[in-house]
């Protein structure tokens, strides 16, 4: 355990030292793919917190003056948890829409806001942000570079066979056969 901090601590420290060398961080955040499901479901939570949040804290204001002016005290407390909510429901939204928006356009960070996002889809109930975060979080970037080299195989395959083609069936026959597999005739 000391040894992962200790380490990570010293990727960070050579991040900052190296980061205002040119292209570097250019050079470091560019990745073959991108997170782009999380980053569609995060959003799609967002925008729905966002229009959930308005038209509660529309409903709640709305029936709160409606209904508050008719019977005083009766409704009115139970409007404003709505438009309570609503402003709730606002915030989380704005926030997981933003997180969409830097795991888009920063995915070296994509632990950091896929926290965030799954923290924030959790405290807002939104399905689709939960499942946005979750999938943020097990993204697993391909860095731009040379593709590795092939494996070599254990024993070398012979490159070139010794064949003979068998007089009465026209198959193709290794040379250390005597007898062709297909019709039995004997090779000569």
């Amino acid at each position: 355990m000391r040894t992962l901090c200790f380490t990570h601590q010293t990727n960070k420290l050579l991040f900052r030292l190296t980061e205002n060398s040119a292209g570097f961080k250019n050079m470091t955040q560019q990745f073959a793919n991108k997170p782009t499901a999380a980053f569609a479901l995060s959003l799609v939570a967002g925008i729905l917190g966002i229009v959930a949040g308005i038209a509660l804290l529309l409903i709640g204001m709305v029936f709160a003056s409606i209904i508050g002016v008719s019977y005083y005290y009766g409704y009115t407390p139970i409007m404003m948890i709505y438009a309570g909510i609503g402003v709730w429901e606002l915030v989380v939204g704005a926030i997981v829409m933003a997180g969409a928006v830097k795991i888009n356009s920063n995915p070296a960070d994509h632990h950091k806001w896929g926290i965030i996002i799954l923290i924030f889809s959790c405290l807002g109930g939104n399905i689709f942000g939960i499942i946005g975060g979750a999938l943020a979080l097990a993204w697993h970037p391909q860095p731009y570079g040379p593709a590795p080299p092939p494996m070599q195989p254990y024993a070398q395959a012979p490159t070139h066979m010794i064949t003979r083609i068998c007089p009465q069936c026209g198959r193709v026959v290794p040379e250390n056969i005597k007898f062709c597999p297909n019709c039995g005739k004997e090779m000569v």
